[in-house]
């Protein structure tokens, strides 16, 4: 394991994270003038997160692929480099939006009522 977190494969995983926090910021160019941007900016806690993503990238790359990942093209590991915080990012904000979620089948609507594109939207997607 020493000898893949020193290879060219955990190299290409920990470059997709650095692109994937690149466009993150990126993103935000339009607002690295306001207070709560700067704070997180120049924050060392969400610096040390990011080091600790890319960590866990490389890593969750490994176990992914049963410890095999050179069976893989490095393109392919900067993919999954990149694709790793996002989907750890995804499944902490729905686990810590705070709202209950029901599962299973909803209410039917009315049969009085028409059905349209919009209400449906709005019933499922909150839009």
């Amino acid at each position: 394991m020493l000898d893949y977190l020193m290879s060219e494969v955990a190299i290409a995983v920990c470059l997709g994270s650095v692109f994937q926090e690149v466009l993150h910021w990126y993103n935000l160019r339009t607002r690295l003038h306001l207070k709560g941007t700067q704070r997180l900016l120049r924050s060392p806690l969400y610096w040390a997160m990011t080091a600790v993503m890319m960590i866990v990238s490389v890593l969750g790359v490994y176990f992914w692929f049963d410890g095999q990942p050179d069976d893989h093209s490095l393109r392919d590991m900067f993919v999954f480099g990149a694709a790793f915080p996002l989907i750890f990012k995804s499944l902490v904000k729905s686990l810590s939006s705070g709202q209950s979620v029901e599962l299973g089948a909803t209410p039917a609507p009315a049969k009085d009522k028409p059905i349209h594109a919009t209400g449906v939207l709005k019933h499922y997607f909150g839009v």
